[in-house]
Parts: structure tokens; C-alpha cells; sequence
């Protein structure tokens, strides 16, 4: 796995959610918040391990923005640091308000790649497709040695299958 340094990051006292400034000043708040019960209440032998991640900029709009690999660096190491707990498990689910759900979708796999990181995890993407207008793109990203992965990829699949249209 590459060397992953990038912003100074602050965390707040629950532990989940970090945040961090760029160098122009840009800040981003990163944050995972428990899913078991909004997702996975079926599934009571389900760890409380899992949560919904994402991120967003609090300040400014993306047009303002310029490529700043500092950032994807940043948010890498955050979760490299969150699954140190080789027991938790994330589900990404990218933000579609704007409808640059997929221009996130493709970014966060070619940071997944280019940090190496799919050398310590597994990651399994869905596409919920509702019509040509709804697409909802989602990952389940956990680590290899994770011990009940086979739980989270089933609940995650029958999940999503319940889902689709």
C-alpha cells in the first residue's frame, strides 16, 4: 500500500466524523454514521460494525474546486485509519442531489485503485437503476481478513435486491 499523506485532519470526540481544510482554504467534513439499524434491522446477528461513509464540502461549490490530490489522499488515509477496526464495514452510497452521482462514483474507485487499498480490501458495487433519470451507485467496502464478510456481502446483496425496481 502507498504512503498516504495529506491534510492535517481534526476528529470530533465520538470518533466519526473528521475534518479537514485544503490549502485554499476549502473545508471537508468525512463521516460514518451507524447503518445497522436503518439498513440491516433484519439481520440481529449483524455486528453493529457497519456504517454509511461519505464526505462533503462545507464550504464553497465544486465548480469553485481544482484538482487537489491532498484531498483524495486525506480521505484514503481516513479510512485506512477507520478500518484499523479490521471488524468494520462501510457502505458508500454516492450523494445524487446534484446528479453527479456517477462523476463521484468514477473518482472514488480510481482513488480505491490508485492508493492501492484494493490490496487490503474488498469493495462490491452496486448500481440501483430506477429509470434513465434515478441511478444510485453503492459500494460495501470491507476489509479481506474481516471475519463476517460472508454476513455483510449477504445482507448487502439481499439489501440492494430489495431495492431495485
Amino acid at each position: 500500500m502507498r504512503q498516504i499523506k495529506g491534510y492535517p485532519v481534526i476528529v470530533n470526540e465520538d470518533g466519526n466524523e473528521y475534518s479537514f481544510t485544503t490549502s485554499l482554504g476549502f473545508q471537508y467534513s468525512v463521516y460514518f454514521l451507524p447503518a445497522k439499524e436503518d439498513y440491516f434491522s433484519d439481520y440481529p446477528e449483524m455486528p453493529d460494525d457497519i456504517y454509511l461513509f461519505g464526505f462533503s464540502l462545507l464550504n464553497g461549490t465544486d465548480n469553485q474546486r481544482i484538482f487537489d490530490e491532498k484531498i483524495a489522499k486525506t480521505i484514503c488515509g481516513i479510512l485506512i485509519e477507520f478500518f484499523s477496526n479490521h471488524e468494520n464495514v462501510i457502505i458508500f452510497i454516492c450523494d445524487s442531489t446534484d446528479k453527479r452521482e456517477r462523476h463521484r462514483n468514477i473518482t472514488f474507485n480510481k482513488w480505491f485503485h490508485h492508493f492501492d487499498v484494493d490490496s487490503l480490501f474488498e469493495k462490491i458495487d452496486k448500481v440501483l437503476e430506477y429509470d434513465t433519470l434515478n441511478r444510485y451507485y453503492l459500494s460495501l467496502l470491507y476489509r479481506k481478513d474481516n471475519p463476517k464478510k460472508e454476513l455483510y456481502l449477504k445482507a448487502f446483496l439481499n439489501m440492494t435486491a430489495g431495492l431495485e425496481k
